[in-house]
């Protein structure tokens, strides 16, 4: 019972991370555009 519970929290963390890791690196890019970052910047992220 013990095993389960501890990959339950794996796996939730493991989508946890899929899921904040993306969102923080898209609202890093949004500061730096409203910083006024060259468009290449934008380009580089594609």
């Amino acid at each position: 019972m013990n095993e389960s519970d501890k990959q339950k929290r794996w796996k939730t963390v493991v989508v946890f991370l899929f899921i904040f890791i993306p969102v923080i690196a898209v609202i890093m890019a949004f500061f730096l555009m409203k910083k006024g970052l060259k468009k290449e910047f934008t380009i580089t992220i594609k």
